[in-house]
């Protein structure tokens, strides 16, 4: 969803996405599932296995919109580079 569209969804998009797919609900009424969906705290992608098990990075645009990028590629590298943009590490699973 993320790779192939680039800076459309914004991290919210995306996790309420997935629980629609994950969970096959098909309800009409969308906005009140939304609404329950996100009545709890969700982690970000900081905590998400992409980034701490499969060496991906997420970018975010000026309106939230997100981007993935793998953490060997030049484009990755190129935003590493970049001193207008905050970087923040992927979270730990665990405290030591």
């Amino acid at each position: 969803m993320i790779k192939n569209n680039p800076y459309k969804y914004t991290q919210d998009d995306v996790q309420f996405q997935t629980y629609l797919i994950k969970n096959q609900n098909e309800e009409r009424n969308v906005d009140q599932v939304r609404e329950q969906f996100f009545s709890k705290p969700k982690a970000c992608f900081r905590a998400s296995p992409l980034v701490k098990n499969y060496g991906w990075g997420f970018h975010y645009d000026d309106q939230g919109k997100v981007a993935i990028y793998d953490a060997e590629s030049e484009s990755y590298r190129q935003l590493l580079g970049r001193d207008d943009i905050t970087k923040l590490k992927g979270m730990r699973s665990k405290r030591k």
